[in-house]
């Protein structure tokens, strides 16, 4: 299953605070390829057989069949305390088979998983 690891923030909001800031806004307006190599090193592979995550048409597409995770670093971080919201547009062109998965997370610097968004 691929897992797309899509830190991808909307906005986040931090107690004590009033206001709200983006900290990564992820068009994926890069090339056709494999995103860790169109998008000029913002996104890395970090587990998964490296390459087959690709950018095709200005979307990440994910395959349940293939097995990259992929990261990009949130400005700013770390994030200890605090909110983190994500907003992105998922579109389903078949449903996933079996359990399904997670295809987005947050992650902390070590392997602990701090959210997940499944498909099933």
């Amino acid at each position: 299953m691929n897992k797309l690891l899509l830190n991808l923030c909307a906005g986040a909001l931090f107690y004590g605070t009033a206001h709200a800031a983006v900290i990564l806004n992820e068009p994926f307006n890069y090339a056709d390829g494999p995103l860790t190599t169109v998008s000029g090193g913002i996104w890395a592979n970090h587990s998964g057989t490296a390459l087959q995550l690709d950018v095709a048409s200005g979307k990440a597409v994910v395959s349940q069949s293939e097995a990259e995770d992929v990261n990009a670093f949130l400005s700013g971080q770390p994030y200890s305390t605090g909110n983190l919201y994500a907003s992105f547009v998922v579109n389903l062109s078949g449903l996933p088979s079996g359990t399904g998965g997670y295809f987005a997370h947050f992650k902390d610097d070590a392997s602990g998983f701090r959210a997940r968004v499944f498909t099933s």
